[in-house]
C-alpha cells in the first residue's frame, strides 16, 4: 500500500467484485480515513492515566489500539486543532506554551516515552472500506 500510496494519482478500491472508491491518495485518506493517529509510549501501568489526559486535552480523540505501554489515539481530520498542543509536545517548544495554563499537558510530557503523529494510511482507508477489519475497541458516536 505504500507504494500504492507514493506511486499512484488515482486509486480504485475494488471488493467482491464492486467498485468501493476511486481518488487520490490524499482524497481516499481525507473522505474514508479516521484523520490523524497520535502514537504514545509510556511506561505500563500509566496506560490509564494517559488514556484520561488524552480525553482532556483532546476530547474528540478515541483510542484505537493499545498494548504493552503503547497506545495510538485518532483525532478526526476536521479537528485538528486540538491536536496543536500535541505538536507542541513532539517539538518540546516549551517556550510555545504556558505550562501553567496547561498542567494536563505538562503531566502528559512528563509520563511519555515517546509522541508521534501521523495520517491514516491508506491501507487503514482499504480496510474500512472494504469492512475487512474492526476495530477492538467499541466507540460511542
Amino acid at each position: 500500500m505504500e507504494e500504492a500510496d507514493i506511486l499512484s494519482d488515482r486509486l480504485a478500491v475494488i471488493c467482491d467484485g464492486k467498485l468501493k472508491c476511486v481518488g487520490t491518495p490524499l482524497y481516499l485518506k481525507n473522505s474514508y480515513g479516521d484523520g490523524y493517529r497520535i502514537s504514545l509510549v509510556c511506561d505500563t501501568g500509566n496506560e490509564q492515566k494517559i488514556i484520561e489526559l488524552m480525553s482532556k486535552i483532546a476530547p474528540s480523540s478515541k483510542l484505537i489500539d493499545e498494548s504493552g505501554g503503547s497506545m495510538v489515539f485518532s483525532i478526526p481530520i476536521h479537528l485538528t486543532l486540538e491536536i496543536g498542543q500535541l505538536f507542541s509536545l513532539i517539538e518540546e517548544k516549551h517556550d510555545s506554551l504556558d505550562m501553567e495554563a496547561h498542567p494536563d499537558l505538562k503531566e502528559l510530557r512528563v509520563m511519555l516515552k515517546d509522541v508521534g503523529i501521523s495520517h491514516t494510511t491508506l491501507e487503514e482507508v482499504f480496510m474500512k472500506v472494504t469492512g475487512k477489519k474492526k476495530s477492538k475497541y467499541v466507540t460511542k458516536d
